[in-house]
């Protein structure tokens, strides 16, 4: 019994030894072998999450910057195309306005016109004279003006003359004007009885017939405005003429002389009848002028002798 327990406490005894003999060899190992441990302990790294979904938002961000520069460019592409587009189609517009075409055998040319300064189509003041006179001109009446004039505008350019006092050489204007273009339109504010402003509308469907008619006209009131007294001469009135200056019979010839007052007129026949011969002749005073009428010869020898002692006035 006493030999077993001693193998037994024998036995434990080696164990131990040989498992602290293990221990101190593992123990004693050489430096480069723990390095080449550490070394391998730090290639081990643990996935970090955050720095990866930061760099996969700011690869989306990049991705979106990319898809916007790509798409202002198209953009920029489509505005280009567009104008180059529309500049081509205003192009072939003005051209199509210039081509030519026929009518009662003979070749025109249409082109567009473009009022410098105005604006297509914008009334426009012609000019105004001296003694206050304007003409005014209109290719075109807008709709809600349409009321203010006296005849219907529709489809017409319209003319406007308008002077502070009537003259018969209004009139006179007037009548040639239809004369040379019975087919316009017109409306007239005339009254030598009443102190109003003459007013005359001209209406026409040939806007540029009407725009000429009216510089015309222009050119023609600025002269008279100019002198200081100025005579006429009608001969063969017409009945319309007649009626407007309020003369009831038929006449040879009628003479006018406008341009002076009315005590400057009544001055002016004083020298006439006291100075000259008294022709068969009917003379007319009014607050503006003064209306002659009879022979045409002595129409014509009377204005001459009038205008040299209106000028001396």
């Amino acid at each position: 019994m006493s030999n077993f327990m001693k193998n037994v406490v024998e036995e434990a005894l080696n164990g131990k030894k040989t498992t602290q003999q293990k221990n101190d060899k593992n123990s004693t190992q050489s430096p480069n072998q723990k390095t080449s441990d550490l070394n391998a302990l730090n290639q081990l790294v643990r996935p970090n999450h955050q720095n990866k979904n930061l760099e996969k938002r700011l690869s989306m961000l990049n991705n979106q910057l990319n898809q916007q520069k790509t798409n202002e460019k198209t953009t920029q592409t489509q505005d280009t195309g567009v104008l180059k587009q529309t500049k081509s189609s205003l192009e072939d517009s003005i051209s199509e306005l210039k081509k030519v075409y026929f009518s009662n055998g003979k070749s025109e040319k249409v082109e567009a016109r473009i009022d410098s300064g105005q604006g297509l189509g914008n009334a426009r003041l012609i000019g105004s004279t001296q003694d206050g006179s304007s003409i005014w001109f209109f290719p075109s009446v807008h709709p809600n003006l349409t009321h203010l004039f006296q005849r219907t505008t529709t489809g017409y350019s319209v003319a406007v003359v308008n002077s502070k006092v009537c003259y018969p050489s209004q009139l006179l204007l007037l009548n040639d004007l239809l004369k040379m273009y019975p087919d316009l339109k017109y409306h007239l504010i005339w009254n030598k009885a009443k102190s109003e402003p003459f007013t005359l509308e001209l209406y026409d469907t040939n806007e540029n017939r009407l725009e000429k008619i009216a510089k015309d006209t222009f050119l023609h009131i600025s002269k008279r405005s100019l002198a200081s007294v100025e005579t006429l001469q009608l001969n063969s009135p017409s009945a319309w003429v007649l009626k407007q200056l309020g003369i009831m019979k038929h006449v040879e010839s009628i003479g006018l002389v406008e341009g002076l007052t009315f005590f400057n007129n009544l001055l002016l026949l004083d020298q006439f009848y006291k100075n000259e011969q008294n022709p068969d002749l009917s003379i007319q005073l009014e607050q503006q002028y003064l209306v002659i009428t009879g022979k045409t010869e002595a129409i014509t020898e009377t204005l001459s002798i009038l205008k040299k002692l209106g000028d001396r006035i």
